[in-house]
């Protein structure tokens, strides 16, 4: 019984999420990226924003995986792969975070989360070129996993002292 109502109301948050994703993780997006140019180019205390639009975008991603995907042409294993690169996405932006605020175990987490959307990517492609119909990855899908990929693989390989002359951690 409190399982059911867990699932209906993590189903409830998902179809949330969904249906607002694009337009806020662009507002959240740019707000991160404004205020990671504010870091790096001055002495204001930034990090509280950081730490926000990045939580935030994690949290979305995260309840985005629990959505109801009603896509005729989405099948079983479409799905799947939906939910464990959202999932994915969550876990690569708290990594992301972990480093920029110099905490500690960032390795690990971005490792978890990017490995995952990367090896999840080839499939998504393929089952995307296989079937045009199929909108449960559109190029903006794909475009976010890229991103996440290559910025949390940056920030986890990059030298620190590449990232403290440059004031990112």
């Amino acid at each position: 019984m409190i399982q059911t109502v867990q699932n209906e109301l993590a189903t409830k948050m998902g179809n949330w999420f969904a249906t607002r994703l694009d337009k806020y993780e662009a507002i959240i997006f740019v707000i991160l990226v404004f205020a990671l140019i504010l870091k790096s180019t001055t002495d204001i205390p930034i990090n509280t924003l950081i730490v926000l639009a990045l939580m935030s975008m994690a949290i979305m991603y995260f309840f985005n995986a629990f959505a109801n995907i009603n896509f005729d042409y989405a099948s079983g294993l479409d799905i799947f792969f939906h939910k464990l690169a959202s999932w994915g996405c969550s876990i690569g932006s708290i990594g992301i975070l972990f480093r920029l605020q110099s905490w500690a175990s960032y390795e690990l987490i971005i490792l978890i989360g990017c490995a995952t959307i990367l090896i999840l990517l080839p499939f998504i492609l393929y089952r995307k070129s296989k079937n045009e119909e199929l909108k449960l990855f559109n190029s903006r899908y794909v475009l976010r996993i890229i991103l996440i990929c290559l910025i949390g693989f940056f920030m986890a390989y990059a030298p620190n002292e590449v990232l403290i002359k440059n004031k990112i951690i």
